[in-house]
């Protein structure tokens, strides 16, 4: 055996490993993370149970954690298409269905705004198309081109998706946004490698969405 090949397969062991172990430890670090910001697991629930939005439709998760930050109510979870299981020849189909989801829930208060933001390369963001309600960003190509937006308040989503929030909105991994009068939510694919880091982000976010918006009818 050749150098080379010694050298080949002992990477492979390595990321195997690497693999392996994350994967045990990456759960645990969850579950420290929400016992440390006195979160409660209530458990496997049907996301339609919890909002009405679209973004959660045909959704569920096997453990929702709830708790409180800076006095609203913020509903975390890991979570998947209800038909992860059924078998279906499209392949596209399959990935589609098994793609776990990251989903912040936060109850908010009186919001004087509807909106949603959904990347533009979804397909069902051409249905926002032409209803009298989207809107662009001047000046601003980068979010315009990202996300289609649709609101009832335009100069008040102008003026909240600013700065930080805006930042949040431009990371490499886009995400899909709802905010009705009562509820923000927030939806993007689940990434095991930064998960601990981008829980906290999602909810800074949208508690930071919250303040804004909520300040702005103040």
């Amino acid at each position: 055996m050749s150098n080379t090949e010694l050298i080949a397969i002992v990477v492979f062991v390595a990321v195997a490993a690497f693999g392996i172990i994350d994967a045990i430890r990456t759960p645990i670090l969850v579950k420290r993370f929400y016992r440390d910001k006195k979160f409660t697991e209530p458990g496997r629930q049907l996301l339609e149970e919890v909002s009405d939005s679209g973004l959660l439709t045909d959704m569920y998760t096997d453990c929702f954690y709830t708790g409180s930050e800076q006095g609203l109510q913020v509903r975390q979870c890991k979570a998947w298409s209800t038909k992860r299981r059924q078998f279906t020849l499209s392949k596209k189909s399959r990935k589609r269905n098994q793609t776990a989801w990251s989903i912040t829930v936060i109850d908010a208060k009186f919001l004087p705004v509807t909106f949603q933001a959904l990347p533009t390369i979804v397909p069902e963001a051409i249905g926002y198309i032409g209803d009298g309600r989207s809107i662009e960003f001047p000046g601003d190509d980068k979010l315009s081109n990202r996300y289609h937006v649709s609101t009832d308040n335009a100069a008040l989503v102008r003026a909240a998706l600013v700065d930080e929030l805006r930042d949040f909105l431009l990371q490499t991994e886009v995400v899909a946004l709802e905010v009705t009068q009562d509820l923000i939510v927030l939806k993007r694919k689940w990434a095991a490698h930064l998960v601990l880091e981008r829980l906290q982000n999602e909810i800074d976010f949208v508690v930071k969405l919250h303040n804004k918006l909520a300040g702005a009818h103040s």
